[in-house]
């Protein structure tokens, strides 16, 4: 699922806000077996924020904006962090008098928050240590939708950035510092992802970019009931944590309003310009089983169109930073190849299964509403072999393509 991407700028601010933190953390030593365990609460959220690389700065702002929307929280945020310049700790969110700090529950050696063994323990140590009726994940980093970190495109080419005044874009799993051992990893598959995550999520949010692929939902369907997440790259403000806390702890209509506030942020960002970028989407999985036989039907003896189709023939969601332009959209793919009926019927279960938004334009570039989806989709055309072996282990696109 990640591929490293780089940004031309170091973030020689890190030390500030890192001591800002700091002023708010009241540490304390790891917890031992043997401290009871606190009652239970409504619901537990885990913060996983995977930024011991360019984006460290930014996930400190991110912080220091949950604590701010704190007032009416109706349970318990957890965060891990893995920064840059420092090991990664356990935190959680306490009052104290009149303000919300961060209490740190335990502290860790160097180690890679982009592997699945790192992330395995730190969810299943949240859930021993506040369980909850319910649960929420933030996964917060660099990530690059399903595609893994050894995949290449021959023929496409890097992109530059057009200016200086270009923003920035996150997109889940790179580790600068990864430990000793753990040197070479790359980040996550999305298999491994998966596999790292236990079941019962109520939500899953991706504060990064490019995870609103048909294919990462689908690989998670099971793990969770929503996911939010943007089929297009976020920029490093990621969400407006601030506004959006009091509604991480509602149902359906709640997470509907969060992705109205993401939508909020970016369509009038203050700095203009390309930062009026952002696509959202609220996925509800159930649906997705049904969404994906409508897709395999479509796709039936296709093989071979498909495979001679070429970026040109559907719509692709606009890039800033990421350099490899092979995320379509689903609908528009779909729309591509299905009958009249058939596109009706997908539609129907499209629109069940996917809420989304989207500003008016994407780095300039109109984002037109016939065309969008809210999920992204890679098209195994004939001139990206190396991607399409690695795309027809994917558990979507093995469904989809009867392989």
């Amino acid at each position: 699922m990640r591929n490293i991407l780089t940004t031309p700028y170091r973030l020689g601010l890190a030390g500030i806000f890192f001591a800002l933190l700091l002023y708010s953390c009241h540490k304390s030593e790891p917890m031992s077996p043997d401290v009871p365990v606190p009652p239970r609460v409504d619901r537990t959220i885990l913060v996983y924020l995977a930024t011991d690389n360019s984006l460290d700065s930014y996930a400190r702002k991110n912080i220091n904006d949950i604590l701010k929307g704190m007032d009416e929280f109706s349970g318990r945020v957890v965060i891990y962090m893995d920064s840059r310049y420092e090991v990664p700790v356990l935190m959680t969110i306490q009052r104290h008098g009149n303000e919300w700090k961060l209490d740190t529950l335990e502290r860790y050696g160097e180690e890679n928050s982009a592997s699945p063994e790192v992330l395995r323990r730190v969810a299943y140590r949240t859930r021993e240590l506040y369980p909850a009726s319910s649960y929420g994940l933030i996964l917060g980093s660099h990530a690059t939708g399903w595609l893994p970190y050894n995949v290449r495109f021959s023929a496409q080419k890097m992109k530059k950035r057009k200016a200086e005044n270009t923003p920035l874009t996150r997109t889940f799993g790179e580790d600068v510092n990864r430990g000793d051992e753990l040197y070479g990893y790359g980040g996550l598959a999305l298999s491994d992802l998966a596999d790292a995550l236990p079941e019962g999520y109520h939500f899953i949010l991706f504060d990064a970019c490019l995870m609103s692929g048909i294919e990462v939902a689908y690989a998670l369907r099971y793990k969770t009931e929503y996911i939010l997440a943007s089929p297009a790259e976020v920029l490093v403000d990621g969400f407006p944590y601030q506004k959006i806390m009091p509604l991480l702890w509602g149902d359906e209509p709640a997470l509907r309003e969060v992705c109205k506030e993401f939508w909020n942020y970016y369509e009038n960002h203050p700095n203009g310009g390309g930062w009026c970028s952002g696509t959202i989407a609220l996925i509800r999985t159930e649906f997705l089983d049904a969404l994906a036989g409508q897709v395999r039907d479509i796709l039936a003896g296709k093989t071979e169109l498909i495979a001679g189709m070429t970026p040109a023939d559907v719509w692709r969601y606009p890039l800033i930073d990421f350099n490899q332009n092979v995320f379509f959209d689903l609908g528009a793919y779909v729309r591509k190849l299905a009958s009249e009926n058939q596109y009706h019927q997908f539609k129907v279960w499209l629109e069940q299964a996917v809420y989304r938004l989207a500003t008016t334009r994407f780095n300039g570039i109109p984002i037109p509403s016939d065309e969008y989806s809210g999920l992204s989709v890679y098209i195994p055309m004939s001139g990206w072999i190396s991607a399409n072996n690695e795309y027809y282990r994917l558990e979507w696109s093995r469904y989809v393509y009867d392989k």
